[in-house]
């Protein structure tokens, strides 16, 4: 039950817009509708703004330039017509699933939305470079960083409500009961790891400080580890064993006590603060939400799969065409095939963010 990018890479957001660069730019006129789902039509004003939103993104170009992209916006009007593509059939996912968030009267909370962030900035970091996702995304104004942010928790929303609910402190106790052997059976070490990742040494040793005098290293690593994915879950991490994490993580690891948290730690460009403990309820119980999340978002996926395959879409002929895949629909740029990798159901992890806008 671990995830994490110390352990392997994340789905990178860039990955999906990278497919089919070989089609060149797409030029795009300002007027008109840019697709139309089910009644809902979003311009090509409103669209072409978004993609001049990731194509000022400084930190996101460095990162697509090392994927082999050029640039996003190749001119007047003009972008590639991969990652355009490939925003456009995030954004048509989203118009449907802000469809069923309205039609089921759902409201954000709080908590949805600090998980949604911690979400997008997941999806725009790597394994290379797991701080990048922070500065792409600190990188975008507030108004269009808020956007996505509110976006990716109407997802959060919609999964939770297929699944009854968020969490509860009795369904996290239910699962690990139902799941105890298994989860025993596949850490042999009975030893989990937890962290919270900083960008200098100085924040490190500050936030040790607090620990030492009795701070929760849960609250911490939510409120100020780099890594937001395993911050939202306390700095979880997974069980311990041999060759699990990277080199330098690994042999500090498996120096600790249990129950000591580490001095601060440098992996790669990052600082990291390291405890481990035994594998109990106690300390497993952000893997467990996790993972009653994931069942909640694979329930969503059928469901949206349905809708989606259902849903009346048109699109501007100069981005491409709307195909069908084995996952549902995704717009195809002129000149390509369709990918295999299209994710029919916005999940909580990898898929681009949307827009209905």
């Amino acid at each position: 039950m671990t995830f994490r990018w110390i352990r392997r890479a994340s789905p990178l957001l860039v990955a999906c817009m990278c497919v089919g660069l070989a089609a060149g730019p797409a030029a795009a006129a300002i007027g008109g509708p840019a697709f139309t789902v089910d009644g809902t039509t979003v311009s090509n004003r409103s669209f072409t703004s978004e993609l001049d939103a990731l194509a000022a993104n400084k930190p996101l170009a460095a990162q697509l330039k090392t994927n082999g992209v050029k640039a996003i916006k190749t001119g007047s009007d003009k972008y590639d017509a991969a990652i355009a593509a490939s925003w456009m059939t995030s954004e048509i996912q989203q118009t449907v699933a802000d469809k069923d968030f309205a039609r089921r009267k759902l409201k954000l909370t709080a908590d949805q939305r600090a998980q949604a962030k911690s979400q997008i900035v997941s999806q725009f970091s790597t394994a290379a470079a797991p701080e990048a996702g922070v500065a792409i995304v600190n990188a975008f104004s507030s108004k269009f960083r808020n956007l996505l942010i509110d976006r990716q928790a109407r997802l959060v929303a919609l999964i939770e409500a297929e699944g009854g609910g968020p969490p509860t402190e009795a369904d996290l106790a239910a699962y690990y009961a139902a799941h105890k052997t298994d989860l025993e059976s596949g850490c042999t070490s009975s030893k989990l790891v937890r962290h919270i990742e900083t960008r200098t040494k100085a924040e490190a040793v500050a936030i040790k400080k607090q620990l030492d005098a009795g701070a929760d290293f849960a609250a911490l690593a939510k409120a100020k580890s780099t890594d937001t994915t395993s911050g939202a879950v306390g700095g979880e991490l997974g069980c311990l064993v041999e060759k699990q994490f990277v080199a330098g993580f690994q042999t500090a690891a498996e120096a600790l006590p249990l129950n000591t948290v580490s001095d601060p730690v440098k992996v790669a460009t990052a600082w990291h603060l390291i405890e481990v403990q035994h594998m109990e309820y106690a300390n497993e119980k952000g893997q467990i939400r996790q993972a009653i999340q994931e069942e909640d978002a694979s329930k969503f996926s059928a469901a949206f799969t349905k809708e989606l395959a259902a849903a009346k879409i048109k699109i501007d002929k100069r981005w491409g065409k709307v195909v069908t895949t084995a996952n549902g629909i995704e717009v195809q740029a002129p000149g390509t095939k369709p990918t295999t990798t299209t994710t029919a159901a916005p999940a909580t992890t990898a898929p681009a963010p949307g827009s209905s806008g």
